[in-house]
């Protein structure tokens, strides 16, 4: 694959910020953009007792194209190259990290190399390929994730306003990624997937329901096959701690830090309302999770048997509502947290 030349970036010594990734992150500007995130509120936008929405995870993600199924890929470490889409084959060049800057924008990070996406030569102009770069803090090199439909975002860069593309709504292998006006097209689409290997397998996670704040937790603290999940209040016991063990590409075994049991979809079913409950891991897709971001830093959780999603059942607002399965309808009984311990 070509690769642009040495790529110098105009003015750079004015362009350097000190970020200090160690420094706490400010309440970042409304920037104006509907339904982008992060979106702050000068006032309070959710019900008293439900935690205010928060930025994602940093990843890695995988970030899929809808018209082709394919992912953002980089295949070089080095300074110029360009960005393209290629089959998930969970490769460091293939998972991206999302950076918060102070502005509310993102830096999107390569694993593989540590550079940003760039729009080449601080162009404005629809068709300019984005390639990977050292980070000097140019407006091309800040992004914003817009929610244009459940799960799926447009990219858009800071200086230009314009989005990701994928050039020619192509669905090959190496097709390459431009900057375009946003015309709603499937190739300016993007889903945000956790990648398999976000956290150690001993890290631990508080998963909440958006709709109540309450936290996914196994009935009565049991440590038997086939005791029921439900939502309850977070207290901050082990049966409410879940680690996020990787299984295959994108999907994750999720253990109860009490027990070692993993969530599983009872019966194998596949049908809405089938109930959750912990059991042995036995490596049956009904033990294997898929989190897609859908806003706000909250995930839907995917069953990869079935394709449904967590649900509380009856979107109650009670303590002990069971967790079920459920064909994804949006709903804010169907949007996870995921806050590290």
């Amino acid at each position: 694959m070509g690769v642009d030349d040495r790529y110098v970036q105009p003015g750079s010594n004015q362009l350097l910020e000190a970020l200090g990734r160690d420094n706490p992150l400010p309440t970042p500007p409304n920037q104006g953009i509907a339904n982008a995130y992060p979106m702050p509120c000068s006032s309070p936008c959710l019900p008293l007792g439900i935690p205010a929405p928060t930025l994602p995870p940093q990843g890695p993600y995988i970030i899929r194209a809808k018209n082709s199924g394919k992912v953002l890929d980089v295949p070089t470490s080095i300074d110029g190259a360009s960005i393209r889409q290629f089959d998930y084959l969970s490769d460091p060049g293939e998972k991206w990290l999302l950076v918060p800057l102070p502005d509310g924008f993102f830096k999107i990070v390569s694993k593989l190399s540590g550079k940003a996406l760039d729009v080449t030569g601080f162009s404005l102009s629809n068709g300019t390929l984005i390639q990977q770069y050292s980070y000097l803090g140019g407006d091309n090199q800040r992004w914003q994730l817009e929610l244009v439909e459940d799960g799926f975002f447009k990219i858009v860069c800071k200086q230009s306003g314009k989005v990701l593309d994928v050039q020619g709504m192509s669905t090959s292998n190496g097709a390459l990624i431009q900057q375009w006006d946003y015309l709603g097209g499937d190739n300016q689409k993007w889903q945000l997937i956790l990648a398999d290997d976000t956290y150690p397998p001993s890290a631990s996670f508080k998963i909440a329901a958006k709709q109540t704040g309450k936290a996914l937790d196994v009935q009565a603290a049991s440590t038997t096959n086939g005791a029921l999940i439900q939502q309850w209040d977070y207290i901050g016991g082990d049966n409410q701690n879940w680690q996020l063990v990787p299984v295959e590409s994108g999907y994750f075994r999720i253990a109860a830090k009490h027990s070692g049991k993993v969530l599983d979809v009872q019966g194998m079913s596949t049908s809405n309302g089938a109930p959750i409950q912990q059991y042995d891991y036995l490596g049956g897709d009904n033990q294997k999770w898929r989190f897609i971001l859908v806003q706000n830093g909250f995930f839907k959780i995917v069953a990869k048997q079935s394709g449904k999603v967590l649900d509380v059942q009856g979107a109650s607002p009670s303590d002990g509502a069971l967790i079920q399965q459920w064909n994804y309808l949006g709903s804010d009984n169907q949007k996870w947290s995921v806050e590290k311990n």
